[in-house]
């Protein structure tokens, strides 16, 4: 099997796979574009990528894999963290204080966006 990977800046993924989507369309190729990001660079430093993403309609599988903290940076609290959550960046203390504000949604789909499908499965959700 013959799978291009790219590794770049998890802030972009959105942002490159839009072009790669694009620069494949444009050379007459049929290809499917699949983004693997993890909750930081999807709800936090790469929603802008994403918005662009899905704004100009982009044709891509974007995965968003949400462990609920920056894992490349040392489980760091992310916006995906959900409320009362500990992370190696919640402060200590003697009351132990926990993330206050509530965690990103897990279904980042604004109605402009209209995007063909939004999933959100999950392990966690029993049936």
């Amino acid at each position: 099997m013959n799978v291009p990977v790219y590794n770049i800046a998890f802030a972009a993924a959105a942002a490159c796979a839009s072009g790669m989507s694009n620069a494949f369309a444009t050379l007459g190729k049929k290809t499917n574009v699949i983004v693997y990001a993890g909750d930081g660079g999807t709800v936090d430093i790469g929603i802008q990528a994403l918005s662009g993403a899905f704004e100009r309609g982009t044709d891509f599988l974007y995965i968003c894999y949400d462990n609920e903290a920056y894992g490349n940076t040392g489980m760091q609290r992310s916006g995906a963290t959900p409320l009362g959550a500990r992370t190696t960046t919640t402060p200590g203390g003697k009351l132990r204080p926990r993330r206050t504000s509530t965690a990103s949604s897990r279904r980042i789909t604004p109605p402009t966006w209209r995007p063909p499908a939004a999933p959100t499965p999950s392990t966690s959700i029993r049936r």
